[in-house]
C-alpha cells in the first residue's frame, strides 16, 4: 500500500460553505438567503435568474473592454472589495493588523492601497511622467 501525505494533518471541522475562510456569518447567511429567495422568485415569474449587475451599464461595458480577462477580473474585484488588502483580511480574521505595511500611515483598503499609499502615488506620477495620463481627484466612494 502506497503512502500518499495528507497536508497538515489538522483534524477535520465543519466549515460554512457561503464563506471562503469556512466562518459562520448571519450576514452571509442572509445573502445566501436573499440569493435563494430571488432565485426562487424568478424561477415562479418565468424569468432567468441573473445578477442584478448583469443590467448595469457600467458592468456592460466592463465586461466588454478588449483588455485581458484578467484585468476585467481585477477591476471587478476593486469595485467589490474582494481584494487582499489588509483591512480586508482582518476583518476576516486572517492578518492581525489592518495597517499597511508599506506606509504605516492607515489601514490598507483597496481604495488605500491603489491611490494613497506612497507606492501608488509613486507609480501614478511615473505613469504621468512615462505616457502623459493624469488620474483624476478621486472619491474614495465613487473611485472605481
Amino acid at each position: 500500500m502506497k503512502r500518499i501525505p495528507l497536508g497538515r494533518c489538522q483534524g477535520d471541522f465543519w466549515a460554512w460553505s457561503a464563506e471562503c475562510h469556512g466562518l459562520y456569518s448571519v450576514r452571509s447567511a442572509y445573502r445566501l438567503l436573499a440569493e435563494q429567495e430571488s432565485h426562487e422568485r424568478d424561477h415562479r415569474e418565468g424569468r432567468a435568474s441573473h445578477s442584478v449587475a448583469a443590467d448595469d451599464p457600467f458592468w456592460q461595458k466592463l465586461w466588454k473592454c478588449k483588455v485581458p480577462p484578467k484585468v476585467r477580473v481585477f477591476w471587478w474585484r476593486v469595485a467589490h472589495d474582494y481584494m487582499p488588502c489588509r483591512a480586508n483580511l482582518h476583518r476576516k480574521h486572517i492578518d492581525p493588523l489592518p495597517t499597511c505595511k508599506v506606509c504605516g500611515m492607515e489601514d490598507e483598503t483597496t481604495y488605500h492601497a491603489l491611490t494613497q499609499c506612497k507606492f501608488a502615488v509613486k507609480f501614478w506620477d511615473k505613469l504621468r511622467t512615462l505616457i502623459g495620463i493624469k488620474v483624476p481627484k478621486l472619491c474614495p466612494s465613487t473611485w472605481t
